[in-house]
């Protein structure tokens, strides 16, 4: 087998809009850059590429670009592209940017999606004779479920921090950690991809960052050398991010480092124990599923449209969207639901189009889903599918990019997830997902 890497860094200039919160922000600084990491195998002439975008998700537009654009450029059939966001909360837009999103003239994304694809491009080119090593291990150390139960009976996502009313958590975190390591014949390494689940949103601020992920990155080169690629996969973390609202709060800064140094301590002892794969061919499929359209409360809409007329538009930094009384937040939550619903009445009828992705590798099996999945749906995968070497790319599908909640959160105004204007599909979309990966998977050869 073969296998090359590529790191590409996608870093707007200071002034572009970061992305991943409801208030605007514009970048005055980098911490890390921002990059779009690929990594392409080939074995028995089959190929199969995977790029991370250091982004808060990739719009369907784009996402069809940079598949179509791999799969051009490469000849790798656009079944065997897998592309998903990091999911980054300080990262960037791969929108056409617009005086709203953005300061004039500050930003290019079509010129960032051509450096999306030129990282699996360069990937593709940088194919080299290389053994492959899987290994599997756990890290509890910064990852938190944040919906929770409060002792008067409602459901809440981040409720306040050390808050006498929480009960308990609903549902635990996936701690696993799905290593394939690559090195040459020479057992000289050269990458890794690794597959975890919690929200890229640990350092925040005004700075652009990779986040814990970058971290990781650096601290992997240390150990396995500068050109070391270390890809990472987001796992299903629709419902799990860093905050643990059972302790004080952390300083984001050293936390964030703290994260990406912990999984990268995670992923080093992995390495060290991980087996080599003699079966390395390919098999790949995606197929569409048609999403239904959650339907509005009558009135709803009309309530939204005129809370935008009532409530002046405002750069005011909003801290917590549970607050009702906040006109801010009433309108924020406004506008997202307008904006979306409007843009609904333009695409299909038949409900929202998206796909689900199958792709095997020895016996690893990959499966890439649309939007922000919760991990309850991950697990209904992980029991049903062929192997327990199982990675789930979430944010990786074009035509969805919202929560994908469990059932249960979607009747509570306080869990952000089950709104409809973060949640657009109907109760019972998400189980649907969750089968359709596992009937796609199992169609592979």
């Amino acid at each position: 087998m073969k296998v090359g890497f590529y790191e590409k860094d996608i870093t707007p200039p200071l002034g572009s809009m970061i992305t991943g919160y409801f208030n605007p922000r514009y970048a005055t600084g980098i911490k890390e850059k921002l990059c779009a990491k690929s990594m392409v195998i080939e074995s028995e002439g089959t190929l199969f590429s995977y790029t991370a975008v250091d982004v808060c998700n990739i719009p369907p537009d784009a996402m069809r670009d940079i598949i179509h654009g791999i799969s051009e450029k490469t000849g790798i059939s656009s079944n065997h592209v897998l592309v998903s966001a990091t999911h980054c909360h300080t990262g960037s837009l791969l929108i056409r940017p617009t005086a709203e999103n953005n300061k004039p003239g500050m930003d290019s994304s079509e010129y960032r999606i051509g450096q999306v694809i030129e990282s699996a491009v360069y990937a593709y080119q940088h194919l080299q004779e290389a053994n492959c090593r899987y290994g599997y291990g756990e890290n509890s150390h910064f990852a938190f479920i944040r919906n929770f139960l409060l002792k008067d009976g409602r459901y809440i996502t981040n409720p306040p921090r050390l808050d006498p009313n929480i009960d308990h958590a609903i549902g635990e975190i996936d701690p696993s950690v799905n290593v394939l390591y690559f090195e040459d014949l020479s057992g000289n390494p050269l990458g890794a991809l690794t597959n975890y689940a919690c929200h890229c949103d640990v350092v925040s601020g005004n700075e652009f960052s990779g986040d814990f992920p970058a971290i990781m990155a650096k601290e992997l080169k240390k150990t396995f050398g500068p050109e070391f690629v270390s890809v990472y996969m987001q796992g299903a973390c629709g419902n799990i991010n860093d905050n643990d609202v059972t302790a004080p709060s952390p300083d984001s800064i050293q936390w964030y480092q703290e994260a990406g140094k912990s999984l990268a301590e995670t992923v080093t002892s992995i390495i060290k124990s991980s087996e080599k794969m003699t079966d390395t061919n390919i098999s790949a499929l995606r197929e569409e599923i048609i999403l239904k359209v959650r339907k509005l409360p009558e009135g709803m809409l009309e309530e939204a449209r005129q809370a935008l007329i009532d409530i002046p538009a405002s750069e005011e930094r909003v801290y917590d969207f549970n607050d009702y009384s906040n006109p801010l937040v009433v309108r924020s939550y406004a506008s997202r639901l307008v904006n979306i619903y409007d843009n609904l009445a333009t695409v299909d009828p038949r409900g929202i189009v998206t796909s689900i992705q199958a792709i095997k590798f020895g016996d690893c099996y990959f499966y890439g889903v649309p939007g922000e999945l919760f991990n309850q749906y991950a697990f209904y995968i992980k029991e049903k599918a062929p192997t327990k070497r199982t990675f789930i790319a979430e944010l990786s599908q074009p035509g969805y990019n919202n929560y994908i909640a469990i059932p249960l959160f979607y009747e509570s105004d306080d869990v952000y997830e089950g709104k409809v204007s973060s949640c657009w599909i109907e109760k019972g979309e998400g189980q649907r997902i969750a089968e359709k990966a596992i009937e796609v998977g199992k169609k592979l050869a």
